[in-house]
């Protein structure tokens, strides 16, 4: 009986791992691309003090890639775990693999996201008419993080 008890915690070992792991990834992606934009936006702020806001708001965008890997952590732990009374040490490995792309997405959409936002910075102090230009290219590379969290759940759903 011991020994089932003990599979039943490294499966579950696993499963907090992969909800750990898309949490902590996509806070990852958020702040790396958080901060290449914000620091672009510091030096379009200093030169025009009026598009600061503009500046703000692009530099945002990013912040949402820790909401996705939020919404895996808590798909994980109170959607797919409850359904469950033990975790097997196969159940806890799925998780943890099903934990992956939202975490790699979240983390690399994240960066080029943070990229794209500072490049259009420059465009936004050339022409302050092209701010909708440069969300829309921001939440081009968002797609990548959403289809990651979409991967996740699919994935989930079937553990």
């Amino acid at each position: 009986m011991e020994t089932l008890d003990i599979v039943a915690a490294n499966g579950l070992i696993y499963a907090f791992l992969g909800a750990c792991i898309a949490a902590c990834f996509g806070a990852l992606g958020s702040a790396i691309g958080s901060g290449i934009t914000g620091q672009a936006a510091t030096g379009l702020a200093s030169e025009k003090p009026e598009l600061g806001m503009k500046a703000v708001i692009l530099e945002a965008l990013p912040g949402s890639q820790v909401i996705y890997g939020f919404v895996g952590l808590f798909f994980i732990v109170y959607v797919v775990l409850p359904k469950y009374e033990t975790i097997s040490n196969i159940q806890g490995i799925q998780i943890l693999l099903a934990s992956i792309p939202v975490a790699i997405s979240g983390v690399i959409s994240g960066y080029y996201q943070g990229k794209v936002l500072a490049g259009s910075m420059a465009m936004l102090a050339k022409d302050e008419g092209s701010f909708a230009n440069a969300m829309i290219m921001g939440a081009i590379v968002e797609t990548v993080a959403v289809l990651g969290l979409l991967g996740s759940i699919l994935m989930l759903l079937k553990v």
